[in-house]
């Protein structure tokens, strides 16, 4: 009686530990199909920007320091992320999983009844 308690237990929990994983899976997979093309678009953008301040920097005839320094200050803004203090991040399988896996858990959070 007691080891059919036991089993009962450890069933319960590896089901809802694969349960968590499947829907993690799931959902990770969901993010990246909605958010890949959008991601791929802004990293198309930010090429192209990098390119477009570089051809600026090339063509410039100005010479004083503190121009340059701005105008390489704004062709970073599009790959470092200020407010965070950290490069932007590409939107991949991993990184979907992890935000749906996050979002998962973090779900009704402190409402035990």
């Amino acid at each position: 009686m007691y080891i059919s308690s036991i089993w009962k237990k450890l069933l319960a929990n590896i089901s809802c530990f694969l349960l968590l994983f499947l829907y993690s899976l799931f959902g990770g997979v969901a993010f990246l199909y909605f958010e890949r093309e959008k991601s791929l678009e802004e990293w198309d953008k930010l090429i192209e920007k990098k390119f477009d301040c570089i051809d600026f920097i090339l063509r410039s005839n100005h010479s004083k320091l503190l121009k340059s320094k701005k105008i390489a200050e704004e062709c970073l803004i599009g790959i470092y992320d200020p407010v965070e203090d950290r490069r932007r991040q590409s939107w991949n399988f991993r990184n979907a999983f992890l935000y749906g896996f996050g979002i998962l858990t973090t779900l009704g959070g402190f409402s035990f009844e």
